[in-house]
């Protein structure tokens, strides 16, 4: 309630009422700072994270799931997201393997733009030969600019790295180590990686090969994508 008392003729309000309009200002402007540096954080955050723009802002809810197949993929999805904490805890992984246009992409980027809003980390997405081009790029380069070992801890320390499309192009010897060094990396260091793959489970183990495969399979699930294209009806 508020109250006033008179000084000289005039209403004045009271020291207490003063203070308390005060806080509420000073409270009201440091949620506006705050809310204005999570945005700027969220921005900075999707910029960075290389998700193509297809996919920028495509959630779990947005994939076309009719069949149990694509209802499984996608409940797998969203408890992944759900435990995301204790996915980063214990280096969670998951491996979406099959056909192509079934939706593989969309629900590894709507995990990272998931777990982007919902706890400001950090996203690293791309294909095996973008990574191997950002590695080359560190080749001939200025002083101050980044090496190629700076290139490859930032993408083993990201909290979620989504290696997408492995095995859809053929890959150099560098570019294989480069995968195995990456997985290997993030297996040892318990970070949260996402593959997927054209490929089938056993073609993925053979390109892969066996040590990786197993990290992958460590702490981490496999969904089989056996179902048709659903391109057209939806992004995928």
């Amino acid at each position: 309630m508020y109250e006033a008392y008179q000084i000289g003729g005039s209403a004045q309000s009271c020291p207490r009422c003063a203070d308390a309009s005060a806080n509420r200002e000073l409270r009201a402007r440091r949620e506006r700072d705050e809310q204005r540096l999570r945005q700027d954080r969220l921005k900075l955050l999707h910029s960075t994270a290389g998700i193509p723009k297809k996919f920028t802002g495509l959630t779990l809810k947005d994939y076309l799931a009719t069949s149990k197949g694509q209802q499984l993929a996608q409940a797998i999805c969203c408890a992944y997201v759900d435990t995301w904490l204790e996915q980063c805890r214990k280096g969670g992984t998951m491996v979406l393997t099959g056909l192509t246009g079934t939706g593989k992409t969309h629900l590894a980027c709507a995990i990272g733009n998931a777990v982007i809003a919902a706890h400001l980390c950090t996203v690293a997405f791309g294909t095996l030969s973008d990574y191997g081009r950002e590695i080359r790029s560190t080749y001939g380069r200025s002083r101050g600019e980044r090496t190629e070992l700076q290139v490859i801890q930032a993408l083993r320390s990201v909290d979620l790295l989504i290696i997408d499309d492995i095995g859809a192009q053929d890959s150099s010897d560098s570019e294989r180590k480069l995968l195995f060094d990456l997985i290997d990396g993030r297996w040892r260091d318990d970070r949260a990686t996402i593959v997927t793959s054209n490929l089938n489970t056993q073609e993925l183990k053979k390109f892969l090969g066996t040590r990786a495969m197993d990290r992958l399979e460590d702490c981490g699930t496999v969904i089989a994508f056996d179902w048709a294209s659903h391109r057209g009806q939806a992004p995928a």
